[in-house]
């Protein structure tokens, strides 16, 4: 006698909560989100950030963390006109002016304050719940302090003479699984056939000692479930190195106005993880360079590597000669200043740079699939 395999997923799926089953088949294709940055967007692996996934930046001070999830930010609100931020100000960072140099409308970036870790995740939850934000940041994790430090038990002030190290890390537990909660109901909604808007959770936080290895060294503070929650961890690290320094004039003095980036893709549960991906960063405004992520320049560099922008002696080509679109410069950096100069001639170049990209990951899962 066969068993009626149908039936039983019938009555399983009635007696489940709507759109609590679902077959894989129908699962929703992942919506991924650029951060402009062609190397780190090649590094990983799916062409840019995963919508309705959590997100860890971390690194030693100083190292672009926030500048990297601000111009994630900005890219994408210069390409769709409807798209909302949220900022979790932790760390009382956010001004109008340092966000703007990111390209980040102030008018569609909303900006949450709460003195205690308690506060900010019910605020948190609210921001998810509003179905409102593409992108929802929070900065950073290291400032935070919990209500009984900061109020005391009593509510007449908290005595820091009892803090916890590390006290702050269960309430961050409670943080990742609520969010990893409301995000499980978005899906739910979304296969119900409701319109959502899963946003990209970016965690940034900073390095502590790593006192349970006895050769020393550095990890990152919050609790295992930080970093078992989140789909995609990047370590972010400027460089010190003489070669990798950027210098430019400021007020009339040389100094120094930036350096190399590089991002390690630590984890990443949508693709190999364990790549590298650099750019330079100038956090100061000169003649010689512009401020922010030099997107031009991680674009010509991923480029080249492809093949879609030809390095052939001193003289750089994109396309053949006579065709409607061909560039030609003399150099990296003149092709550089040209790609930097037309957006649309960089978005094109972005554009055929991950179609390689994609093509070469699709080639890599049929040899694997083999």
């Amino acid at each position: 006698m066969a068993i009626d395999r149908k039936k039983g997923l019938a009555l399983l799926k009635k007696q489940l909560s709507d759109g609590a089953l679902s077959m894989l088949s129908e699962q929703p294709k992942r919506q991924v989100l650029p951060t402009g940055i062609a190397t780190l967007d090649h590094a990983l692996g799916t062409g840019g950030l995963v919508r309705g996934q959590q997100v860890i930046f971390y690194g030693p001070p100083d190292g672009g963390k926030s500048a990297l999830a601000y111009t994630a930010v900005g890219n994408l609100m210069m390409r769709d006109p409807d798209a909302m931020a949220c900022i979790v100000d932790i760390e009382r960072s956010a001004s109008p002016d340092w966000l703007s140099k990111f390209g980040i409308d102030p008018s569609r970036t909303v900006i949450i304050k709460e003195p205690t870790i308690e506060e900010s995740v019910n605020a948190f939850q609210q921001a998810m719940r509003s179905c409102a934000f593409d992108y929802i940041i929070i900065d950073s994790l290291g400032a935070v302090i919990r209500a009984n430090d900061f109020d005391g038990k009593d509510g007449k002030g908290g005595d820091a003479n009892k803090a916890q190290v590390g006290g702050a890390a269960s309430v961050i537990t409670r943080w990742v699984n609520k969010a990893n909660a409301e995000l499980v109901v978005l899906d739910k909604q979304e296969l119900s056939g409701t319109e959502v808007i899963k946003p990209v959770i970016i965690f940034i936080n900073q390095v502590r000692d790593n006192f349970n290895s006895m050769y020393g060294g550095l990890t990152m503070p919050g609790g295992h479930a930080l970093r078992h929650m989140s789909k995609t961890i990047i370590r972010v690290t400027a460089s010190n190195a003489a070669n990798d320094r950027m210098f430019g004039t400021v007020n009339g003095k040389k100094m120094q106005v930036g350096t190399r980036v590089t991002c390690k893709i630590e984890r990443n549960k949508n693709a190999p993880d364990g790549r590298l991906a650099g750019y330079d960063f100038c956090w100061e405004e000169c003649p010689e360079h512009s401020f922010g992520i030099d997107s031009a320049a991680a674009c010509y560099d991923l480029a080249v590597e492809y093949g879609v922008i030809e390095a052939r002696g001193a003289w750089c080509h994109y396309g053949e000669e006579g065709d409607e679109y061909y560039v030609k410069a003399n150099g990296r950096s003149a092709m550089i200043d040209v790609l930097r100069d037309n957006p649309e001639f960089m978005e094109s170049v972005y554009a055929a740079t991950m179609e390689e990209v994609e093509r070469e990951n699709e080639e890599v899962m049929e040899g694997t699939d083999a």
